[in-house]
């Protein structure tokens, strides 16, 4: 990853937009890839641009911010999302957690508390940005074989502890490894751990067949994979290729 963080803005206000922009542009850290003051050209500088932080306020004209939070999932690599929001209900907030949202500051608010709140979401990219894009293409393609969803923000978080297991952590128990992911998505490693659950559980209802291959459960054993089983198959699927690709 470049050692600049590409951030793109996307609110309905362009004097937000123009203030926040002036703001975060003090950091040498970030670049701003784009703004956009309706949810079309959001998604279209999405794709164009690939960024790494998405600062979204959710009430953008046209279509709106759910649409945004979409395409921003279905990218190769979805960036890290902060939603700006008014009143925001609990249910709200699942809504926005399942569709991969990692922060949310509630509006009308100060441009310093957004800015604050960017550079702790810098931390959780650098702490990431040691994955490899070939590794996470291997891992996603695995993942698509299991029939986990990848709109899942438990796909992500498989993803995440699949390549520390195999890497950085190796040989590491589950807690370190929820907690490194944690660490990285700004919430706790109880939700990781449920989150996984959950996207293992949708694809083993969805076709069991999909998982045999994980650990002991099987179809025949009638049991459902575990979080512990997934990622080490997924890490071992890893490690497999990087043997293999080392010369003779």
């Amino acid at each position: 990853m470049n050692s600049q963080i590409k951030i793109l803005l996307a609110d309905e206000s362009a004097v937000f937009l123009e203030q926040l922009r002036h703001v975060l542009e003090r950091d040498p850290a970030f670049v701003i890839a784009g703004s956009a003051n309706d949810a079309q050209r959001a998604v279209e500088l999405l794709h164009r641009t690939q960024p790494d932080i998405l600062i979204l306020g959710l009430l953008l004209p046209e279509r709106d911010g759910v649409s945004v939070l979409t395409a921003a999932n279905a990218l190769p690599r979805p960036p890290m999302t902060l939603a700006l929001t008014g009143a925001l209900t609990e249910q709200d907030a699942q809504k926005l957690e399942t569709l991969g949202v990692r922060y949310v500051i509630r509006k009308p608010c100060k441009l310093q508390a957004v800015a604050a709140c960017v550079r702790k979401m810098l931390a959780a990219v650098q702490e990431m940005s040691h994955l490899s894009s070939d590794a996470e293409a291997l891992i996603d393609g695995v993942l698509r074989e299991l029939g986990v969803p990848g709109v899942l923000k438990g796909c992500r978080y498989l993803r995440e502890a699949a390549l520390l297991a195999a890497g950085d952590l190796a040989g590491a128990g589950l807690e370190d490894i929820y907690a490194r992911v944690a660490k990285a998505s700004l919430t706790t490693a109880s939700r990781v751990e449920r989150a996984i659950g959950h996207a293992i559980a949708i694809a083993w209802g969805g076709d069991a067949e999909l998982l045999p291959s994980c650990g002991s459960a099987s179809p025949a054993c009638g049991r459902m994979p575990t979080n512990a089983d997934c990622i080490a198959h997924l890490a071992g699927q890893l490690q497999s290729q990087r043997k293999t690709a080392l010369p003779c």
